[in-house]
């Protein structure tokens, strides 16, 4: 097996040349409700991406969603990301600022009435599914990951850990993800605090 598929960066941007390519008129489908070709939502994404450049979203910036279920929000995980901007849900800013006044993570999204983790996996199996990638290397401290593309049919040929140690800020939730969620992730070496590198989003 190659080192690496790609002769460029896997960026958000480049999932879509092998679709376009291959399968530019095959459709996505939401509920039975919505229906693009991979041709008409790139242009749909391109759309939002102007439409929030011109509202004065710069990269860096934080946009933040009311929905996670929808077409809408699916356009927004393409669209923000390759601004150079972080996508987030309105509720998930809340179970930051829970967690801000005292709680762990998984309290704060009981509080706000949501599971521990509520995310699907399966939607990444099938997508690699259609782009025609059967395995990988996946980079993740989640079991959960880990066993949603392989219960989906990709094969896992290695697992890397995001694994950098914990500061005093990210200390206490790396602690609830291991104990809580199994995260592979090593609480051994407590290092001094330093500015926050934004990985807690990756785990």
């Amino acid at each position: 097996m190659a080192k690496s598929a790609y002769h460029y960066p896997l960026l958000i941007k480049h999932l879509w040349h092998a679709p376009l390519l291959q399968a530019a008129d095959q459709e996505i489908v939401y509920r039975d409700l919505r229906r693009f070709t991979y041709r008409e939502f790139r242009e749909r994404v391109g759309r939002l991406a102007s439409a929030l450049a011109g509202l004065g979203v710069r990269p860096g910036n934080t946009v933040g969603v009311l929905d996670w279920d929808s077409n809408r929000f699916l356009e927004a995980f393409f669209a923000v990301p390759m601004m150079g901007a972080v996508l987030q849900t309105v509720t998930k800013l809340q179970a930051y600022e829970l967690q801000d006044a005292g709680i762990d993570t998984i309290e704060a999204n009981h509080a706000l009435g949501f599971k521990a983790d509520f995310r699907d996996f399966s939607l990444a199996a099938a997508i690699l599914h259609d782009l025609r990638v059967r395995r990988v290397r996946l980079l993740t401290n989640n079991p959960r990951k880990v066993r949603a593309l392989e219960d989906g049919g990709i094969e896992i040929v290695e697992r890397l850990p995001c694994d950098v140690g914990p500061t005093a800020h990210s200390l206490a939730y790396l602690r609830t993800k291991k104990r809580e969620m199994g995260h592979t992730v090593s609480l051994d070496a407590h290092r001094p605090e330093r500015p926050a590198q934004g990985i807690e989003a990756q785990l």
